[in-house]
């Protein structure tokens, strides 16, 4: 699939004036957002800008893993590395380390940006460590350059808020769901999706499922997908998909996660169905032909359920 076209929604606007005020004064700053708010690509997009400006910015890009020791070594060593290159501090002990990051940071004419996504998965002491290497001060100045977080919605952020040695320093935003008005624009102009009427594309807006770029993006593809369509061509929303699109979105979700029927049928039944579920249900289900309201309504719930640990799991083995 191409790239899309990133819409300047309200999310956008104020990462990029919270991330530009904390490069400024060489601050510290978390973005956190749902699963699909657009954080990797808005992420991605500030990262892709710096670096067309080698002579003026310094960028490190990395990813957050799940671990039980400290990153801080590696962090440390990559910073070096995008500072000064040529210089091998592999073997160096921390505290060496530490020392020559000091050295280069100052020495550098560059703005030096450390940019990790998902950094809900570093643990506590990373992020301690985080703090330690930015209050490397000289040249004036308290901190010599900044740390820019992306990562998911967690409950390790209030647990690392809480803390009185990261809580007052690390600034933080978080993604609202999107407007109805933003839904329609990144619909009609990064999923080349067209409405039927005022009232077709209002429906869309307020009864989609979920209210970020991932799931305009689910549900166009679902569209395509049930009426065999290219990605680069024009979608029709009509009365009769928006009745329907909420079973079409699902079955693609499925699809794309490798959620057979079946294994929605066992999943809604050990959540405790109301009625016994089996494969000729489902299949009922995804067909809108059901012809029980509450049933649905259930199913529908189960079937997102599924869907978001699904994804989780996958997301977590990605970063494995």
């Amino acid at each position: 699939m191409k790239e899309r076209q990133l819409i300047e929604t309200k999310n956008v606007k104020t990462v990029k004036n919270a991330v530009r005020d904390t490069i400024t004064r060489n601050g510290f700053l978390a973005v956190i957002a749902e699963i699909g708010s657009g954080k990797t690509r808005i992420c991605s997009e500030l990262v892709d800008y710096w670096r067309q400006y080698p002579h003026k910015f310094a960028v490190v890009q990395m990813h957050g893993f799940r671990h039980k020791y400290s990153r801080i070594s590696a962090i440390i060593q990559l910073m070096i590395e995008e500072i000064k290159p040529g210089i091998d501090t592999q073997a160096f002990m921390i505290e060496k380390k530490y020392q020559v990051l000091g050295e280069a940071l100052r020495e550098t004419k560059k703005k030096v940006i450390l940019v990790v996504d998902e950094a809900q998965d570093f643990n506590h002491q990373t992020f301690r460590d985080l703090k330690k290497i930015h209050e490397i001060t000289g040249n004036g100045l308290k901190h010599l350059f900044s740390i820019i977080l992306f990562g998911k919605t967690d409950r390790r952020w209030k647990q690392i808020f809480s803390m009185p040695e990261l809580g007052f320093r690390i600034k933080h935003v978080n993604l609202e769901d999107l407007t109805q008005d933003e839904i329609i624009a990144i619909a009609e102009k990064s999923y080349l999706l067209s409405f039927q009427n005022e009232r077709v594309k209002e429906s869309f807006a307020r009864f989609l499922q979920f209210k970020t770029p991932l799931g305009i993006e689910y549900s166009a593809n679902a569209i395509r997908h049930r009426y065999g369509l290219d990605d680069d061509k024009k979608a029709m929303v009509t009365q009769e998909i928006m009745q329907k699109l909420p079973f079409f979105t699902i079955k693609y979700q499925f699809k794309m996660l490798g959620i057979r029927q079946k294994d929605f049928a066992q999943y809604a039944n050990d959540m405790g169905a109301s009625k016994k579920i089996n494969e000729q249900r489902t299949s009922e289900f995804f067909s809108g032909k059901l012809n029980n309201e509450k049933l649905e309504s259930e199913l529908q719930g189960y079937a997102l359920s599924l869907i978001n640990n699904r994804f989780n799991q996958k997301s977590l083995k990605k970063a494995q």
